[in-house]
C-alpha cells in the first residue's frame, strides 16, 4: 500500500487487492454521554473518473453514479450506497477546473481505485472537538461545506479535520444539515461495508485520537500508513487496499 501524496489527505475533508488477514467487524458506534458517531463514507481516489466508475462496475457489479464536482478545488466524484448512513465516494480530477489544485497533482498519479480517506458522521461536531481537545489533540475550526447534485439540489454539511493531520488512517468528522438528504439515500444500492482497517508503522497517535471518542476501529502496525476495507456486493466479498 504506497503513501499518498501528504496534499490529498490535507484536502479531503474540503471536498467532500487482496485482504492482509481478518478485517475487525463494523458496527454502529454511540459514544457514551456524546455525539453519535459511526462511519460516514469512505474515499477511494483514481486519476480519471470513468475509470473509476467502470473499475467500480466490473469488481462489485454496482454502478456508481456522478455525484457533481467541487468548484476551486478541482474535483470531482461518483457515488455509491453502503446502506442507510454510510456511502463510498470515487474523487477524481475535474478536467473542466483549470485551477491546478494540488488535490488534482495527487489524484493523476493513481491508476486505479486506492483508498485515500474516510469520514466519520458526528450529530455534535462541537462535542467531537471538545473531546479531541482534552485529549490535546489539535482541530481545524468547523467548516461549512456544500456540493450542487446533478439535479441542482444543494447538499450541506460541517467538517472537522485534525490540524496538520498527514496520514491517511485518521478521519475527518462531517455533520449533514438537517435540510441535506444523505447520499446513501440518493445512489445506487447494492454493496455494504463489511469491514475496515486502519495502519501505521507509528498507531499510537491513532489510536489516541481514535481512542479519544471512541470510534471502535482498530489500528494495527504497518511498513506505511494506510487503510483498507471489504464490501459485501453483488459479485461477493470485494476488497479495496
Amino acid at each position: 500500500m504506497r503513501a499518498l501524496a501528504p496534499a490529498i489527505l490535507l484536502m479531503l475533508a474540503c471536498c467532500a487487492t487482496a485482504s492482509r488477514g481478518a478485517h475487525p467487524p463494523v458496527a454502529p458506534l454511540t459514544v457514551a454521554g456524546g455525539p453519535d458517531l459511526g462511519v460516514d463514507h469512505l474515499i477511494l481516489g483514481i486519476g480519471d473518473l470513468e475509470r473509476g466508475i467502470e473499475q467500480f462496475e466490473s469488481r462489485t457489479g454496482v454502478r456508481p453514479v456522478f455525484g457533481g464536482v467541487h468548484p476551486g478545488r478541482g474535483t470531482q466524484n461518483a457515488l455509491v450506497s453502503l446502506g442507510e448512513g454510510q456511502y463510498l465516494e470515487i474523487l477524481a480530477p475535474d478536467p473542466r477546473q483549470t485551477a491546478d489544485a494540488p488535490m488534482q497533482q495527487g489524484l493523476r498519479t493513481l491508476e486505479s481505485l486506492t483508498p485515500i480517506g474516510w469520514a466519520a458522521a458526528a450529530q455534535g461536531l462541537e462535542g467531537v472537538q471538545a473531546r479531541l481537545t482534552a485529549a490535546t489533540i489539535l482541530t481545524t475550526p468547523i467548516r461549512p461545506g456544500s456540493r450542487a447534485r446533478p439535479d441542482g439540489t444543494l447538499l450541506e454539511w460541517s467538517t472537522l479535520s485534525l490540524a496538520e493531520s498527514q496520514s491517511v488512517t485518521l478521519p475527518f468528522f462531517i455533520r449533514w444539515a438537517d435540510m441535506s438528504v444523505h447520499p446513501s439515500r440518493t445512489t445506487p444500492a447494492g454493496c455494504t461495508l463489511a469491514s475496515l482497517r486502519l495502519q501505521d508503522p507509528a498507531p499510537e497517535r491513532v489510536r489516541a485520537v481514535l481512542g479519544s471518542l471512541p470510534l471502535g476501529v482498530r489500528v494495527e502496525v504497518g511498513a506505511e500508513p494506510g487503510l483498507s476495507f471489504i464490501l459485501d456486493c453483488p459479485t461477493g466479498r470485494v476488497t479495496f487496499g
